[in-house]
C-alpha cells in the first residue's frame, strides 16, 4: 500500500501519522477532508513521496531441511508470496541475516518439518526487537465519520503511549480511536532480480531473486509467472532488475502494459471528469442502496473497518472496474475512477453486487452491464490459482 506523512510544524517533518492513498491528488483530498479535525499544526509532509507498505500478497517464511541432503548442516529458508516459493540455502552463521530479513517483513518463520530449535531461537531473538511498525488506527469508531489512519510505534514496548500522544497532538475532536488489525512493518526495500536462462530441455526459463539483508532467495519461474513477478514488485515498490533490464525478456512488455491498466491501485480519472447526482431521486436511492448492503452484513472489513467504501454507478465491470463514486470520504462526490485489479466479485444476501480489489476497497456496483458482469465473475473463477494470494482474509 503507498502512503503519505503527516507532520507537525511544531515538531520536526518526521510523519506524526501517515494516510492511505495511490496518488498525491488523492492525498490531497484525504488531508483536506481530515483537516477539519486536525490542529492547525498538521501538514502534509512536502514534497508528497510516498511510503510503500507490502501488503498485497500473504506472505510466510520457513526454515526446512536442505531438499539436497537432509543431514547436512545447511536449511532451506523459503518464502511464500505470490504465488511464488522462494528459497536459499541458509546455515546457523546466518541467524543473525535471517532475524533483521524476518523482521523486515514483520513476520515469524513457521513451523518447520525439521530443526525446531534453530526455528524457536529465530522467532525468539525477533520477539526481542523493538522495531517501528506502522498501527492501523480507526478514529471515531463506530462514526459515520469512521477513518483509518496509520500511526508509527515501536513493535514491543510504548506503542499504546506513542498512538495515544499522536491522536492527542494532532485532532482537535476525536474522543474515541481504536486499534483495526495487525501493524505493518516499515520494511526497507529488497533488490528484486530476474535473468533469462535455457532449460536442459532447450525451453526458455527465468531465475528470480530477492535480496535482503544479504540473504538471497532464488526460484525457477516462466512466462505464465510474469505477471506475479511484478505484482511482487509493485508490492514492494521497486522496480525489476536485470543486467539488460526486465522489458528486454519475452512477454514482458505485454505484462507492463497490462499492469499500466490494470494495476494495484485504484485512482481517480481526470478533475473535471465528475458526474453530479442526475436527480434528488436518484441521490436518495444510491444512499438507501449503501444502507441496505450494510445492514447486517458481515464481511470481512474493507477499508477503514468499513463494510463498503462507496457505491459505482454506471458501472462498466472487468479486472479494472471503471465508474462514478459516491459516498466516499476518499474521492470526490460523482468521480470518475478506476479500480486497482478486482480479485473478487459477489452479491450481498439482498442481491446487491459489489467487487473488492487488491488494494482493500469493497465497492458496491450498480448501472451495470449483466454481460459484463458475467464475464468478470466467470474470469476470476478461471484464475482461481491466480487470484488466491490477493484474497483478504
Amino acid at each position: 500500500m503507498k502512503l503519505f506523512g503527516i507532520s507537525s510544524r511544531d515538531s520536526g517533518m518526521d510523519a506524526m501519522f501517515y494516510i492511505q492513498a495511490s496518488t498525491k491528488q488523492q492525498a490531497s483530498f484525504i488531508f483536506d477532508f481530515l483537516a477539519t479535525r486536525l490542529y492547525a499544526h498538521c501538514q502534509l509532509i512536502e514534497p508528497l513521496n510516498e511510503t510503500i507498505i507490502p501488503s498485497l500478497s500473504r506472505t510466510t517464511l520457513s526454515l526446512q531441511p536442505w531438499s539436497q541432503n537432509s543431514q547436512t548442516r545447511t536449511s532451506e529458508m523459503q518464502m511464500v508470496t505470490h504465488g511464488l516459493t522462494l528459497s536459499g540455502a541458509v546455515m546457523v552463521e546466518h541467524s543473525r541475516q535471517i532475524v533483521d530479513f524476518c523482521d523486515n517483513l514483520g513476520l515469524r518463520l513457521d513451523a518447520p518439518t525439521g530443526k525446531p530449535g534453530w526455528t524457536e531461537l529465530i522467532n525468539a531473538d525477533c520477539e526481542q526487537l523493538n522495531s517501528p511498525r506502522l498501527y492501523p488506527v480507526l478514529i471515531q469508531p463506530g462514526t459515520e465519520g469512521q477513518f483509518q489512519i496509520y500511526v508509527p510505534a515501536p513493535a514491543v514496548i510504548d506503542a499504546d503511549t506513542v498512538i495515544a500522544s499522536v491522536i492527542d497532538e494532532c485532532f482537535s475532536d476525536v474522543t474515541s480511536y481504536c486499534l483495526a488489525g495487525t501493524p505493518f512493518p516499515m520494511t526497507e526495500k529488497p533488490v528484486i532480480r530476474m535473468e533469462a536462462h535455457l532449460s536442459d530441455a532447450h525451453t526458455r526459463v527465468f531465475e528470480l531473486t530477492f535480496i535482503s539483508y544479504n540473504l538471497a532467495l532464488s526460484a525457477t519461474v516462466y512466462d505464465k509467472n510474469l505477471r506475479q513477478v511484478l505484482m511482487l514488485c509493485e508490492d514492494f515498490g521497486v522496480t525489476l532488475q536485470g543486467r539488460a533490464g526486465a522489458s528486454c525478456h519475452a512477454y514482458m512488455r505485454n505484462e507492463y502494459r497490462r499492469l499500466a491498466h490494470v494495476g494495484v491501485y485504484s485512482r481517480s480519472g481526470a478533475e473535471n471528469d465528475v458526474r453530479a447526482y442526475s436527480s434528488d431521486k436518484e441521490e436518495t436511492l444510491i444512499r438507501q442502496l449503501m444502507t441496505q448492503a450494510t445492514a447486517g452484513s458481515a464481511l470481512i472489513p474493507a477499508r477503514h473497518g468499513k463494510q463498503f467504501n462507496g457505491v459505482l454507478m454506471n458501472a462498466n465491470p472487468s479486472s479494472a472496474t471503471t465508474g462514478f463514486i459516491y459516498l466516499s470520504p476518499e474521492f470526490p462526490q460523482g468521480q470518475f475512477m478506476m479500480t486497482a485489479e478486482v480479485v473478487k466479485s459477489s452479491c450481498t444476501p439482498r442481491g446487491i453486487s459489489y467487487i473488492e480489489t487488491v488494494d482493500g476497497y469493497r465497492f458496491i456496483v450498480t448501472a451495470y452491464d449483466t454481460k459484463a458482469m458475467h464475464s468478470l465473475t466467470e474470469f476470476l473463477a478461471v484464475n482461481e490459482d491466480y487470484f488466491a494470494p490477493y484474497r483478504w482474509e
